[in-house]
């Protein structure tokens, strides 16, 4: 089957059924013709989609080896639809330098996605990574890209400790305290100062706001909050606000150890968290729990 006729077929035919024709395609000269009628780029991610729908890991990487060797213009176009599923993939097999070999075709050209390219590095944090973070931020740091100052400063702030902003002196104890046990904890200081310093900011925003005058978790606030961080445009919203409700715990009971928060408030502050984990944290139904946790 000639490139024409395979681009036919897949408006026809499930892209999956034409995998093996895909890889002998590919590996041709493609005609101007092909690129004149039909969007190639849209039938790879078409098929690469249902690839990984159906969990065909293994196909997908050989499909993206074909694209990388015979089509490297075209490869480079559909990169950031290729390789961010083959990256947590890769992590979740605990392939470390496929991810990070992946991770850095991403980095030649991080613009072309930022927020999808910082996602993918939170995701290499989570998973404790952090020598393969900074080789790849510090290798974009120092690459001819075409990102903006704002862009730059996040990335910075990957490879370089942020000072906490709060006025409050208790709370730039609470941060300081946090992050001193980040080691004990398995946390990098990346995902620590990301936990810390949203519970710092929610922290302030309800002492500035007179919603109390103390430091606790207030069901309601904390609760809206959460909610508020699903809508962070730079990261993955459902992993971010897992993460700090995650960390909340270590942070309540870290208040509790050092005397900043009473046992009979830690008690409390850990009921709210169970109970918006209960709708957080199952994935499957996220669309359904969001709507029920915002009723509540």
């Amino acid at each position: 089957m000639d490139a024409l006729k395979f681009v036919e077929a897949c408006q026809e035919q499930s892209p999956i059924d034409l995998y093996d024709v895909a890889l002998g395609v590919f590996t041709t000269d493609l005609p101007e013709e092909l690129f004149e009628n039909y969007d190639v780029m849209m039938t790879i991610e078409l098929l690469a989609n249902t690839l990984y729908e159906d969990k065909e890991f293994e196909k997908a990487r050989q499909l993206v080896e074909v694209l990388q060797c015979h089509q490297p213009e075209l490869y480079q176009e559909c990169s950031f639809s290729l390789l961010p599923p083959l990256i947590t993939y890769s992590l979740f097999k605990g392939e470390k330098e496929k991810a990070e070999y992946y991770m850095k075709e991403l980095a030649i050209a991080p613009e072309e996605d930022f927020l999808l390219f910082v996602h993918m590095l939170d995701l290499i944090d989570a998973y404790g990574y952090i020598d393969m973070m900074d080789r790849i931020v510090t290798g974009v740091l120092n690459s001819d890209n075409h990102l903006d100052d704002e862009d730059h400063e996040i990335l910075e702030s990957y490879i370089m400790p942020v000072e906490s902003q709060t006025e409050y002196d208790s709370l730039k104890e609470i941060r300081e305290d946090f992050l001193d046990i980040a080691e004990e904890l398995n946390l990098s200081a990346v995902t620590a100062e990301n936990i810390v310093d949203a519970l710092i900011d929610y922290f302030e925003r309800n002492l500035s706001e007179g919603v109390t005058d103390k430091i606790i978790l207030e069901e309601k606030s904390f609760r809206n909050y959460i909610i508020g961080l699903l809508d962070i445009e730079y990261m993955d919203t459902y992993e971010y606000a897992a993460m700090v409700l995650w960390g909340s715990v270590y942070l309540i009971d870290l208040m509790k150890k050092r005397g900043q928060m009473t046992a009979e408030d830690a008690d409390k502050s850990l009921e709210i968290i169970r109970k918006i984990k209960a709708f957080i944290m199952r994935s499957e139904e996220h669309t359904s729990e969001l709507q029920s946790l915002r009723r509540i």
